[in-house]
């Protein structure tokens, strides 16, 4: 019993992270979003190149990507919580 009670808590506790990693990637996409607007504005004025976009577009990118990978690995988590709550498999 204690073993599970811990294994639940521990499960519970990385959600939270997940959850938490989530938030912060987010973020993380609204600040790659306004630096690839700055790019189009300064390229529009002739005041950057179009490494400056490629390099905003490609950051913009790299943050979804990270969005879906602790997006997935929070789901993940959720199904460890439930094998560790042994409702896992449907009766």
């Amino acid at each position: 019993r204690a073993t599970i009670v811990a294994e639940v808590k521990k499960q519970l506790t990385a959600l939270e992270k997940e959850k938490q990693r989530i938030r912060l990637r987010q973020e993380q996409i609204v600040q790659a979003r306004g630096k690839m607007r700055l790019a189009e504005i300064k390229f529009s004025y002739g005041m950057a190149d179009n490494f400056d976009l490629i390099e905003s577009e490609t950051e913009l990118q790299r943050a979804k990507v990270n969005l879906l990978t602790e997006k997935t690995a929070y789901i993940v988590g959720q199904y460890q919580l439930r094998a560790a709550l042994g409702t896992l498999i449907k009766r």
